[in-house]
């Protein structure tokens, strides 16, 4: 799924996995889009990879909904991992606020 300001696109390999890429504006402004598009996504697509790059904003929000939807396929014997790809001062910034750091235990969680 395409928007101008962040993009959510189903991606397969070649070895039949496949992920979910999360790019651009992932702020409040977009949160309610982005949670639908995850759920109606997880509903009707196999995955086992969110991979979130190329960010231009990323709220709290986002995080609540990526720990949730992580949650919930669980429940339902899914197991996803999520990837973060920061680049530059935006992962500075990210890992001063500390929001890097809940991301990526997000990632390692499910491996302990």
């Amino acid at each position: 799924m395409d928007n101008d300001d962040y993009k959510i696109v189903l991606e397969k390999s070649t070895e039949g996995s496949a992920e979910l890429v999360l790019e651009g504006d992932l702020s409040m402004d977009y949160s309610m889009q982005v949670y639908d598009e995850l759920i109606s996504l997880s509903n009707n697509s196999e995955f086992d990879i969110i991979r979130i790059k190329k960010i231009k904003n990323v709220h709290l929000s986002l995080i609540q909904i990526l720990i949730s939807l992580k949650e919930s396929l669980r429940k339902k014997n899914r197991e996803i991992e999520i990837i973060c790809d920061f680049e530059g001062e935006f992962s500075e910034l990210l890992e001063n606020a500390g929001i890097a750091n809940l991301l990526q235990s997000i990632s390692k969680s499910e491996a302990e």
